[in-house]
């Protein structure tokens, strides 16, 4: 590879020109394109620590001591793939062109192959923010905020999100083991699980009635993304036709999603009024609002640890428009937005572009949101199965009666 060859790549690696944006956990944003001449003198043009970077790449070219481990673009990646990392942001990574086209391949199939659980990184650990309902995962009995110490063996303390991730995904039938560090009442406990992997779909949801004397209506959501808004519209006009009175809107083990289809959704929800601010780093704010007039039915929502992003914004935009009670547990605390630009030969990064902030002014990001009524379910002990979400009858499931009695309260004035 040349040098003007390479000063191109990098260049090329560096710039976001023209991109169609594509955000995750939060939503889509807005990058402005930058556009870098590159005629003759381009390396005069170019801020002189480009210069270690050159020198850095010929010097590992000619004299790396086995030849044929210098693969160029093997190089390339490892320099963006470092860039991103010096960010110290959790949520902004490389994104290879293999795991690009396996997220794109996710987001058309709405499925991907693993164990069926979302992780976040908590330095220095892939903590788990909570496994998929019926996933493999679950069934092994992992719980949110579990910490991954090791992946078949593999010691992932302080290793990057992006690299854990693709040591835990793989082909649907074949095995991984995981070690998690867990903290328990008793103290942090040790647990290994080897789990198969499978099919697993992605953002599944349930709308049930819990009570139809009452009509108290039950809508679990596990995530936001295009179909969302309509799932729904179809799932509160079916709650209707069944007499829908009151309703349980249950954000738990919700990781988050699109920032469009969240306001779409949070329309649905709450009164003529602002839904989120979010804050770019130029100082430009956008702002969404509600043009409806809400559920106009009394309402709770349930949050826990594992109520991630685009769910805290859903969730704070109904405590604080007062459209409903939050009950539960301090959310996660993810109060970033994130954009997919393209970088070019089928790669992207996925890079903190923005900050959102709630109706009351608050961002969760870090802190978490804090329910109005602070309820916390009973842990399973060990050998018993997972409480289920929409299990009113459980005893464990405190977060669901407590909304219950809520709502029986309200409509019994």
């Amino acid at each position: 590879m040349t040098r003007r060859k390479l000063v191109l790549l990098l260049v090329a690696a560096l710039v976001l020109s023209n991109l169609t944006t594509f955000a995750l956990a939060a939503g889509y944003v807005p990058i402005l394109g930058i556009r870098w001449g590159l005629g003759l003198g381009l390396r005069n043009q170019l801020p002189p620590y480009f210069d270690r970077l050159l020198r850095a790449y010929a010097i590992i070219e000619s004299g790396f001591v086995d030849p044929e481990q210098v693969q160029p673009d093997r190089l390339i990646e490892g320099a963006i793939s470092g860039m991103v990392r010096t960010l110290d942001d959790p949520y902004s990574y490389y994104l290879d062109p293999a795991s690009y086209r396996d997220f794109v391949t996710h987001s058309v199939e709405g499925e991907y192959q693993g164990i069926g659980v979302v992780v976040e990184y908590r330095d220095p650990h892939t903590t788990v923010v909570h496994p998929f309902r019926d996933s493999p995962a679950e069934e092994a009995g992992m719980w949110p905020r579990d910490r991954i110490v090791k992946v078949d063996g593999r010691d992932v303390v302080g290793v990057p999100l992006d690299i854990v991730v693709d040591l835990i995904r793989g082909p649907a039938g074949t095995p991984v083991t995981l070690t998690v560090e867990r903290s328990t009442a008793e103290g942090d406990r040790t647990l290994e699980f080897t789990i198969n992997r499978a099919r697993i779909p992605l953002n599944p949801s349930r709308a049930t009635i819990l009570d139809a004397t009452l009509g108290i209506g039950y809508l679990h959501l596990t995530g936001f993304d295009q179909r969302t808004p309509a799932v729904v519209r179809q799932a509160l006009a079916s709650l209707r036709s069944q007499g829908l009175q009151a309703l349980v809107l249950d954000l738990r083990h919700n990781s988050g999603g699109l920032l469009e289809e969240c306001a779409e959704v949070a329309r649905e929800f709450v009164p003529r009024g602002k839904i989120v601010e979010v804050v770019y780093r130029d100082g430009r704010r956008e702002v969404y609002e509600s043009r409806s007039e809400g559920l106009g039915l009394p309402l709770v929502v349930l949050v826990d640890g594992g109520t991630a992003s685009a769910a805290e914004i859903l969730a704070g935009a109904i405590r604080d428009r007062e459209a409903g009670t939050v009950v539960g547990t301090r959310t996660f605390g993810k109060g970033s937005v994130q954009s997919l630009p393209s970088v070019g030969g089928g790669a992207a990064l996925r890079i903190t572009t923005a900050r959102y902030y709630l109706p009351g002014g608050d961002t969760p990001d870090q802190t978490g949101l804090e329910p109005d009524v602070w309820v916390d379910n009973e842990e399973p002990r060990e050998g018993e199965p997972p409480i289920r979400l929409e299990a009113a009858e459980d005893p464990r499931n405190r977060q669901l009666i407590e909304a219950m009695a809520i709502l029986r309260q309200e409509l019994g004035r």
